[in-house]
């Protein structure tokens, strides 16, 4: 990750907060800077379409795949409304084609790939994000063969 994305993605008022989180999240699994800045990123588009709460919503972005970050209760951070809309804007980044070309080295039988991304868009509580997670992948299957 190149020092300027996060300059880029993260918003002034939470820069010290990101500087906070980037040690453990660079202890963790590959690409989970990357990812929490994606996903930063999907909340900060969305958030005025969808009213989200950003002051709530970028600091979870930032943490929430960091198994390390101790005494933080995130399901004590936001409500349920906004646990729906997080949720289903976490899952949203696994359907670019940055992510699922990162899968594809885990998982060689591209049949199975597919066949997991496929399964899990029942797991999306909006509409309005099934459907983006839906035409994204047909996209990446329409440009692969």
């Amino acid at each position: 990750m190149m020092k300027n994305e996060s300059a880029e993605v993260v918003p002034e008022k939470f820069k010290t907060l990101w500087q906070k989180c980037l040690p453990y999240l660079e202890r963790g699994r590959p690409g989970d800077v990357e990812h929490s800045l994606e996903t930063v990123r999907l909340v900060l588009q969305y958030k005025d379409i969808l009213s989200l709460d950003e002051d709530v919503l970028v600091p979870v972005g930032m943490m929430h795949d960091d198994d390390q970050l101790e005494g933080v209760d995130l399901n004590a951070a936001y409500d349920s409304e906004n646990k729906k809309i997080f949720h289903d804007l976490d899952s949203l980044d696994r359907y670019n084609s940055r992510r699922i070309n990162s899968m594809k080295s885990i998982y060689k039988d591209q049949a199975v790939l597919s066949k997991i991304l496929e399964d899990s868009l029942k797991n999306f509580f909006l509409e309005e994000f099934r459907k983006i997670a839906e035409d994204n992948l047909k996209n990446l299957k329409d440009n692969a063969g």
